[in-house]
């Protein structure tokens, strides 16, 4: 056969009537369609099936509208079921307190006192891999340590590897997507494609190397906000009367006495004062007595003061373990500010504690099955000097001084001044060498 023998005409053969097919060929043929097709996905399941699950999740808006202590009663009752736990008005709730402006500044302080401490790996002989390092110091870590943090605020934490990509020779996670946190049941770990119900659908995530899950102490903790719910909730409630007190009793009444009343100067008074201000306003005969009963305002102001003070120092002992750091010249002696910021540094170590016992029993396994991380063995950890105030590390070389020798660059690079050179007779432990 020629090359170009393919190319030549073929006889076309007409058929005057179509040939039909028995009964028998058709189911056969019916049949063989059907199997073929069962085995065959259309488009929209194919890309269904490559969704994460956090593109899979119908995820609702957060009702931030006003929240009672009765509220958060109701919420725990179903938080805390055992055969149907549901979370989703509990973390409803968790996003009005969210709102409050000196939580949030607690809660954005510690996740930047975390992730600003430098972490390293460590190879099988007690090297630093500086590959690994250098993995870990990427800003989807930065995310996993804000997780850690969000873990301990309400319970756990669930985020998803979407992508991983080839960067300047080394392989690392692209992006980080946080699992909706009301579509998940970590009691089960389980996905909810709807927050609110049970009826729509779970999806299992347990051994899936793309799900991070953190969770703080078990599976069934609520979290520090459930605890904190009640004095958020009385912390508004007392700004909110105290708001109200200053709109009632801030401003000055405004009394009118004329001599005669039920007149229609009386009105044209009464429409005239409701154009000034918000007071109190009342129109009087001249032979009426008024007088306006109020409580001292240092005192009431104080009341609201003390009770707003109050749940600070709770919020600001819970997530970061002392109160005084967050003070505003509101007094306090410094060996008393001292002592928090000693018991604030200790409760940081313990987070990085149970960080790295994350990384090295969970994460890095997850790492090396999807290949990120070679199969060696590897210690994370963080460096235990980051965390140490600058007054604690001047303190800590002021006493080791007389027996070390210091170099300038030491000096320099820890306390971020600019040393020109040594004055002569110094002081013993300064070496002007670098």
């Amino acid at each position: 056969m020629g090359l170009l023998d393919i190319f030549k005409r073929t006889e076309i053969v007409e058929v005057e009537k179509p040939t039909l097919l028995d009964s028998e060929t058709q189911r056969s043929l019916t049949q063989l369609n059907n199997m073929a097709t069962s085995y065959m996905k259309s488009k929209q399941d194919i890309i269904e099936q490559h969704k994460t699950y956090s593109n899979k999740v119908n995820q609702q808006a957060d009702y931030v509208t006003k929240k009672t202590i009765k509220d958060w009663r109701t919420s725990l009752i179903s938080a805390r079921d055992i055969d149907k736990p549901n979370r989703y008005w509990l973390l409803d709730l968790y996003a009005e307190l969210r709102l409050d402006p000196f939580l949030d500044a607690v809660v954005t302080f510690q996740k930047n006192k975390l992730t600003h401490i430098k972490r390293y790996m460590e190879d099988q002989n007690g090297n630093v891999d500086d590959k690994a390092t250098k993995l870990f110091n990427e800003p989807w870590f930065d995310q996993v340590i804000s997780g850690y943090v969000e873990s301990a605020l309400q319970g756990f934490d669930l985020l998803e590897i979407n992508q991983i990509v080839l960067k300047k020779g080394m392989l690392t996670i692209d992006r980080l997507d946080e699992v909706p946190s009301k579509n998940v049941i970590p009691e089960f770990q389980l996905i909810k494609k709807d927050g609110y119900s049970y009826t729509s659908g779970t999806m299992p995530y347990a051994n899936n190397d793309y799900i991070i899950e953190i969770i703080n102490d078990n599976n069934r903790n609520l979290g520090i906000l459930n605890k904190l719910a009640p004095y958020i909730l009385w912390k508004k409630l007392s700004l909110s009367s105290w708001s109200n007190f200053i709109e009632d009793f801030g401003s000055p009444s405004m009394v009118i006495k004329i001599p005669i009343k039920n007149t229609d100067a009386e009105d044209e008074l009464l429409a005239s004062l409701e154009n000034i201000g918000s007071s109190l306003k009342m129109v009087l005969d001249q032979n009426d007595d008024f007088e306006l009963v109020q409580p001292d305002s240092n005192d009431v102001y104080q009341s609201f003061k003390e009770m707003i003070q109050q749940t600070d120092n709770v919020i600001s002992n819970e997530i970061i373990g002392g109160t005084l750091l967050f003070q505003n010249g509101d007094g306090g002696s410094y060996n008393l500010s001292s002592t928090h910021e000693s018991v604030s540094q200790l409760k940081t170590l313990a987070d990085l504690k149970s960080i790295e016992k994350f990384v090295n029993q969970f994460l890095i396994p997850k790492l090396q099955r999807l290949g990120v991380l070679d199969n060696n063995e590897y210690n994370f950890y963080f460096t235990p000097e980051e965390f140490l105030t600058m007054s604690a590390r001047a303190e800590i070389d002021a006493r080791i001084l007389p027996y070390v020798n210091m170099t300038k660059d030491y000096l320099e690079d820890t306390y971020k001044v600019k040393i020109e050179s040594m004055k002569e007779n110094g002081g013993t432990g300064f070496n002007q060498q670098t």
